[in-house]
């Protein structure tokens, strides 16, 4: 499932938007939403409840593709704020 902002692929701001997620069935996290510019990709970072950051993950619009995704886990223990 790919939690993608409806706005993407328009959003190519500084911004940054937060959104929390909780479902009885899977534990909660947070997905904090951003423009990378060096890869001209929607980024978001996930974290878990405590905060602690899980994994950063890249899509990028591809046309005649469609959207193109990857995983970075490098370098961790950031913390939400």
């Amino acid at each position: 499932m790919l939690f993608v902002p409806a706005y993407w692929p328009f959003f190519k701001s500084g911004e940054l938007r937060r959104f929390d997620y909780t479902a009885p069935d899977t534990p909660s996290f947070t997905s904090v939403f951003s423009y990378d510019k060096g890869s001209d990709s929607m980024l978001y970072n996930n974290y878990d409840s405590a905060g602690t950051w899980l994994n950063k993950w890249f899509y990028q619009y591809r046309p005649g593709f469609g959207v193109a995704e990857w995983r970075d886990d490098y370098p961790g223990n950031k913390k939400v704020v």
